[in-house]
């Protein structure tokens, strides 16, 4: 019998490496040096912006251009849409250049779609 290895072990071009977590010595200096996206789940601009400020002094540190890593948010949606925006829209203008919408459920009939309209389609 022959074992199958699943992912294959070098894929080319890799899988994107993306880690969360917001610690200032370790590990923001870890995603400075190896991470192609770092996921923040504060949805507070001034914390992002201060977390992305310590990031581009590790990116400094190691020689590494900050630009090459996706900054990303993870947040909350509840069905007050509104209050999504006003949360999100600070964030991207402030560098998060990827969104993570977490919903809970029970999921209402259409609710990807009222997403993308109402939410995604504001924020930019």
């Amino acid at each position: 019998m022959q074992a199958r290895c699943e992912p294959k072990p070098i894929q080319m071009p890799y899988p994107p490496f993306a880690f969360v977590g917001s610690g200032e010595q370790l590990t923001l200096r870890v995603v400075a040096r190896y991470a192609d996206v770092w996921n923040s789940m504060s949805t507070d601009v001034e914390e992002f912006r201060h977390k992305v400020r310590i990031l581009h002094e590790h990116c400094a540190a190691v020689g590494r251009d900050p630009g090459q890593i996706e900054l990303s948010v993870q947040a909350r949606v509840t069905d007050d849409f509104s209050a999504a925006v006003a949360t999100l829209q600070p964030l991207v203008e402030a560098g998060a250049t990827h969104l993570v919408l977490m919903l809970a459920s029970p999921y209402p009939d259409g609710i990807v779609t009222r997403l993308a309209e109402e939410v995604v389609g504001r924020v930019g």
